[in-house]
């Protein structure tokens, strides 16, 4: 018996901790009734993802019924530490992140990127109640709020050493994106400091906040998405990959023709975000397009990140 996945909207409308180990539990029935399968054979490839704007092709894709047929099966969350919860546990075969979330995996031996999606220049934010200078000089604590096992830290350890600042000044306190995002600037008199991404962080100007840096001006760290997968269930299904590039590929070219129809496809995942956030976010990324790829490739080589299984 083959237990179907929930829908995306489905899965991305798991909102609450409670509804997420809810989500959780399908995912064990199904890896269960999967277990006596090797991973090559499995029928579905699964991939968790979350609604950053260089992951939004893969909701256009699926939206428009173009991955029906495909293996793979995408898990949306939402964060990106997420990602390491379900890979450890044999819930997924893989998942859309930053090279630094794959440095987070304790077991990492089959795990590889397979194609490369954009390059930060701007989307991952830093945003305060204060100015720099303002933190700089503060007697106070700064309440620092993010993803602590995600990329980042990495960006909070680039940005204390670009701008000077000593690691003890902060208190560091672990925060999933939906729960940053509804934190008010005026909700304390401290001086607080939030590192996230599009499409949360409209909101969270929204909320009082502005932003003091980002992976533009930050001159230390490359921050790069790709999809990483388990070699072992990407083994006799390598078409497949290739399939899902260029699907990926076909979705990244509408965004470009006709933005404002890919915006309504897609809208339902974005977090309130408007047509006009939307398109100034889309400013802060890069595509890997071959531009941009031999760039990438010798960083993450730099980096030791295994690339003998990209796609190009």
């Amino acid at each position: 018996m083959q237990i179907k996945s929930p829908s995306l909207k489905q899965e991305y409308s798991i909102k609450t901790t409670f509804k997420f180990f809810i989500a959780l539990t399908l995912l064990f029935t199904a890896a269960f009734v999967g277990g006596c399968q090797n991973k090559s054979e499995q029928y579905e490839i699964r991939v968790s993802t979350n609604p950053w704007i260089g992951f939004t092709p893969f909701i256009y894709a699926q939206e428009k019924g173009w991955l029906k047929d495909s293996k793979f099966k995408f898990i949306w969350v939402v964060g990106l530490a997420e990602n390491v919860t379900l890979y450890e546990k044999g819930l997924s075969d893989g998942f859309t992140a930053t090279q630094y979330e794959y440095f987070n995996f304790k077991n990492r031996e089959y795990l590889k990127p397979y194609f490369l999606i954009d390059r930060s220049n701007g989307a991952d934010t830093i945003l305060s109640n204060k100015t720099i200078e303002e933190l700089k000089h503060s007697d106070k604590k700064i309440d620092c709020y993010f993803e602590l096992s995600s990329v980042n830290m990495d960006i909070f350890k680039a940005f204390i050493s670009q701008y000077g600042f000593d690691e003890k000044k902060f208190k560091l306190q672990n925060s999933d994106q939906e729960s940053t995002a509804a934190i008010k600037a005026k909700a304390s008199s401290n001086p607080m400091l939030i590192i996230s991404y599009e499409p949360y962080v409209s909101s969270i100007q929204n909320n009082g906040f502005k932003k003091i840096s980002s992976t533009r001006e930050l001159t230390d760290i490359q921050v790069i998405d790709a999809i990483f997968l388990d070699e072992r269930a990407v083994k006799n299904n390598e078409e497949e990959v290739k399939r899902l590039k260029e699907v990926f590929t076909k979705a990244a070219q509408r965004l470009k023709q006709n933005p404002k129809e890919f915006y309504e496809t897609i809208k339902g995942y974005l977090e309130n975000q408007t047509y006009e956030q939307f398109m100034v976010s889309l400013d802060g990324i890069n595509w890997i397009d071959d531009k941009e790829y031999e760039k990438a490739l010798k960083f993450l080589q730099k980096q030791k990140i295994p690339t003998d299984k990209l796609i190009r």
